[in-house]
């Protein structure tokens, strides 16, 4: 199941080769910002405004997305709107009308839909869209393959759920998929057997992933290292120091990151540019 079939964009392939994989060179190009480049200057969390920092500072977008009552895709974190949008209440339980009213973090940003980011992004920066899916598998993957019919830019479909990527590959074979995963050592709510299978990523046969986003602070481990010789991408979330970026790297091939910032191709292509300036001066 290993090989690099194609680089087309997500808009523009067919179904996928069962033997095959895409060639997914494209996720070890620029850095994602988890859940855009927020921050006191850019805007909140998955905003808008965060996302268009994004794009201009020439980095990926990890972000999270969820269904609303109405069965629109909301990009959105907390399952819970309290932390977010300083209200009780369960983001699933609104409809889109219901957006207007929110502020995220106490900002002038409202959480915005899928299409509204899609829209926005319009294939100027790589996607890492995380189902967050807290139930059974079914609707929000079909509303979130429906919301990406036709988009022409790189996407991921990642989830910790391999149930949920099984049903992606169902009905969006051509569409890439991340299994996200760390080592669990911190979930006390998972049983004991479900951490062992998750953080080893014995689950992998179910959701038949392209790449993987593995913690960083879990690694080495042999399957991610397994895997990742085998021809799969690694991504290492979340890193939010520079010098973590390096030994994040170590065990895999890009970062999503938060709160500091690394190279991104734009910035190397830039000093690239002034360095020939500067040579064709001498």
């Amino acid at each position: 199941m290993l090989g690099c079939s194609s680089c087309s964009r997500v808009g523009r392939d067919g179904e996928l080769p069962v033997l095959h994989r895409p060639c997914l060179d494209w996720v070890k190009a620029a850095p994602f910002a988890h859940r855009g480049l927020h921050g006191p200057d850019t805007g909140p969390e998955n905003s808008l405004a965060a996302f268009d920092a994004a794009i201009s500072a020439g980095y990926g977008i990890e972000c999270d997305v969820r269904l609303l009552a109405d069965g629109e895709v909301v990009v959105f974190h907390d399952a819970d709107m309290t932390r977010l949008a300083g209200r009780g209440g369960r983001i699933e339980d609104l409809r889109t009308a219901d957006l207007r009213e929110l502020r995220l973090l106490g900002t002038a940003e409202r959480p915005p839909l899928l299409r509204e980011l899609l829209a926005r992004c319009a294939g100027r920066a790589p996607l890492l869209l995380e189902i967050k899916n807290d139930g059974r598998p079914g609707r929000l993957e079909q509303a979130l393959a429906a919301a990406l019919a036709g988009y022409d830019g790189h996407v991921l479909a990642g989830s910790f759920n391999p149930f949920s990527l099984a049903r992606m590959a169902a009905l969006r074979p051509d569409l890439p998929r991340c299994l996200i995963s760390c080592d669990f050592d911190k979930a006390t709510d998972m049983g004991r057997v479900k951490r062992f299978l998750y953080a080893n990523l014995l689950h992998a046969a179910v959701a038949r992933p392209h790449c993987l986003a593995y913690g960083w602070w879990g690694l080495p481990r042999l399957m991610p290292a397994v895997l990742r010789r085998l021809g799969l991408p690694v991504l290492l979330w979340t890193v939010r120091a520079r010098e973590d970026m390096v030994e994040a790297l170590r065990h895999g091939d890009n970062i999503v990151f938060e709160g500091f910032l690394p190279p991104s191709p734009d910035a190397a292509t830039e000093q690239e540019g002034r360095g020939s300036a500067a040579s064709a001066q001498e």
